[in-house]
């Protein structure tokens, strides 16, 4: 995620940037599952 983000700060290319939005699910599920547990403390 993070190698993601520091690469696209920098990065122009529409296809490098599609890859990226293809994989934003699962981060997404990352941060919910980040959520749950900081939530459960």
């Amino acid at each position: 995620m993070m190698e993601d983000r520091n690469l696209t700060v920098h990065t122009y290319d529409e296809s490098f940037a599609d890859d990226v939005y293809k994989r934003l699910p699962t981060y997404l599920a990352q941060f919910q599952t980040l959520i749950a547990k900081l939530e459960n403390q």
